[in-house]
């Protein structure tokens, strides 16, 4: 007969063997797994991974007899992640799949049952989360895993004094820090017009207005920055131009 054989999936007892009619022979025919008789060609489900014996007789008691192995499909056991926080109050952070050990790919992520596009997530507020992997079959494993909550604010160095003389030495005026982003930064000369508008960090200038140097001398800043945690702080002072 046709025979058609499923693996077990998830490493449970889900297999089966399909028997279809015979071509030859004299009917009735008899079909047996493993000595037990079918009530005619069927499918035998819910079976474990193994070998089967299958014996088909007709009603001469012609016939054959052959063995089957039913392959085993291991569900995932484990999953070997890295997770990563941005070290800043209100900050978010994420998780990456390194690996997967067992099952058969290939596999999908879930984070608290939302499934991911690929194997990583990222945007993730601290705090703890169920990660889900299923491979092909849909088998799954779940773990848990926590993105650590930061206590850290804003911080940022603002320098006083620059010398842009070309020497390489403290050339440009520049604002250093962590955990912000930078919403505007104004230059202004002593007349209190703007000779330098910053957008994006680093917050950088280096001493030029319109593409020439510019004049020795004091100049105002007004700096406004946005915390992670979505606190917006400025600040304002004044810069000495040196050359």
């Amino acid at each position: 007969p046709a025979i058609a054989l499923t693996a077990t999936r998830c490493g449970e007892a889900n297999g089966s063997i399909g028997l279809g009619p015979l071509s030859g022979g004299t009917a009735p025919f008899v079909y047996r797994i493993d000595g037990v008789e079918l009530p005619d060609a069927s499918v035998v489900n819910d079976l474990a991974p193994g070998d089967y014996s299958i014996d088909v007789t007709d009603a001469n008691w012609c016939g054959f007899d052959t063995t089957l192995t039913i392959a085993a499909s291991d569900r995932p056991e484990g999953v070997v992640f890295n997770v990563f926080g941005s070290g800043c109050r209100g900050g978010t952070g994420g998780v990456e799949v390194v690996d997967v050990i067992g099952g058969v790919g290939p596999y999908s992520l879930s984070v608290d049952g939302a499934v991911r596009p690929d194997l990583s997530a990222t945007g993730l507020a601290g705090g703890a989360y169920t990660l889900g992997i299923a491979d092909t079959f849909g088998c799954r494993v779940d773990t848990s895993f926590t993105i650590p909550v930061s206590d850290v604010d804003p911080a940022t160095f603002i320098p006083n004094v620059f010398t842009p003389n070309g020497d390489g030495v403290n050339d440009t005026w520049r604002i250093d820090g962590a955990c912000f982003e930078l919403l505007d930064c104004t230059i202004f000369n002593r007349w209190g017009s703007p000779v330098a508008e910053l957008r994006a960090l680093p917050v950088e200038w280096d001493g030029t207005v319109d593409g020439a140097f510019a004049s020795t001398g004091v100049y105002a800043y007004v700096v406004r920055t946005l915390g992670l945690d979505g606190s917006e702080v400025s600040f304002q002072g004044h810069i000495t131009l040196l050359r």
